[in-house]
């Protein structure tokens, strides 16, 4: 778990945390605690176990929420159920 960004981490370079959870709520979770610790982009992964079950209008709205709400950029990754 990222805590605070590495010291062997200059700012002149990115830190990009990779997050992913069951849940919009936890995944926004993940990311606030990411860009508090320093990172400065976060990377969501789709939701394995809830993918199967959510429709393409319900992944959207995850995604949206978590970038909408997120204080740093987010970028989406999603993995073939």
């Amino acid at each position: 778990m990222l805590r605070t960004r590495p010291r062997v981490i200059p700012r002149t370079r990115l830190l990009i945390a990779v997050r992913a959870a069951e849940s919009t709520r936890s995944t926004l979770a993940l990311t606030e605690q990411a860009a508090a610790s320093g990172a400065d982009m976060v990377v969501v992964i789709t939701p394995q176990l809830l993918q199967i079950r959510m429709d393409g209008a319900a992944l959207r709205r995850h995604f949206l929420q978590v970038a909408e709400r997120s204080p740093v950029p987010v970028h989406h990754l999603q993995h073939a159920a």
